[in-house]
């Protein structure tokens, strides 16, 4: 019966560590064509930040490079510019067009230093959810939290470790909270 038990045991496991999909696994594709994997970011905290691709609020991605800027090594910034939240344009229909207007005012005009993606769909019910919006939006991937995109002014923040433990909405509460959020300790499970 023991032994029974401990079979159950490690078959539960299993199947647990199989659902969760690992934060480092992870890879996008970069505004300016080469590949961000995220496997890069383990050792620091990781700020991801989602924009919106019609209309980005140029002053909160100038907030985020200076708290980039200001993390000295131990903080990674990802922006993604979401498709969710902007009728205007169509993703789908010109992803090259638009990956080179973001291109033009997020990278050449600012300036950033901060890792941007190419715009993306980030919305659960989007068919072409992109797959860190997915880690970052399904409990059976992050372990932590089931939380579809609400608007473009959520900021998740993932540990050393590479796990999710915090979803915070509004650029305020990045920049009052920075220092809380750098010093957290996440505990390993």
């Amino acid at each position: 019966m023991k032994k029974l038990f401990y079979i159950l045991c490690f078959f539960i496991y299993k199947n647990a560590a199989i659902s969760q999909t690992a934060f480092s696994g992870l890879s996008l594709n970069g505004i300016s064509g080469t590949s961000i994997s995220l496997s890069t970011y383990l050792g620091k905290k990781t700020i991801i930040a989602v924009c919106s691709t019609s209309s980005p609020d140029t002053k909160r991605l100038k907030s985020l490079d200076s708290l980039y800027k200001t993390g000295a090594g131990n903080l990674a910034v990802v922006i993604i510019p979401v498709e969710d939240f902007d009728a205007s344009q169509s993703l789908l229909a010109g992803l090259t067009q638009l990956t080179s207007v973001l291109k033009k005012s997020l990278v050449d005009s600012l300036h950033l230093s901060v890792a941007i993606t190419q715009p993306v769909y980030g919305k659960k019910a989007a068919v072409n959810q992109n797959s860190l919006l997915q880690w970052l939006t399904n409990k059976s991937s992050n372990a932590h939290f089931d939380y579809d995109l609400a608007s473009t002014n959520q900021i998740f923040v993932i540990s050393e470790k590479g796990r999710l433990f915090a979803v915070l909405e509004g650029a305020n509460d990045l920049i009052n909270n920075f220092s809380l959020i750098m010093n957290a300790q996440v505990p390993d499970n």
